[in-house]
């Protein structure tokens, strides 16, 4: 059994900042809320509060939904679930938006909910791979 120990050397740092700079030339998207990339999306302020980052990868995603909101699909769900079956991403803006996505996973029963600025846009890149479902 060999055990190899490697130390971080400053070069390293600059190696990781220089892969995040050619990952951000490469979105296809990106506001406050998501950032969506060719094989993935992420989406801020996942987790409580505005913390954490979630990866979501295409391959995972069975479809997209295109949601009204309303009272009962959660305009005025700020951050956090309603119905124990699907979470929303931080959005303080949510009660003044029209529209909201809906990620339904593979093998997952729960779902994911977020927001975007620009709605069209990011459906028209949802559409472009086939994902996008509008109710």
């Amino acid at each position: 059994m060999q055990i190899t120990i490697r130390i971080a050397q400053p070069n390293d740092r600059k190696d990781r900042r220089n892969s995040c700079l050619k990952m951000n030339e490469n979105n296809l998207y990106r506001d406050r809320y998501i950032e969506v990339y060719p094989e993935f999306l992420i989406l801020k302020g996942y987790f409580f509060g505005p913390f954490g980052k979630k990866r979501v990868d295409f391959d995972t995603i069975r479809m997209i939904e295109l949601i009204n909101l309303n009272f009962w699909t959660g305009r005025y769900r700020i951050q956090g679930t309603g119905d124990f079956r699907s979470w929303f991403a931080l959005d303080m803006d949510r009660p003044s938006r029209e529209n909201a996505f809906l990620i339904h996973r593979r093998q997952k029963w729960w779902r994911i909910g977020f927001s975007a600025e620009d709605v069209d846009r990011v459906a028209d890149l949802f559409q472009a791979k086939g994902l996008l479902r509008k109710t």
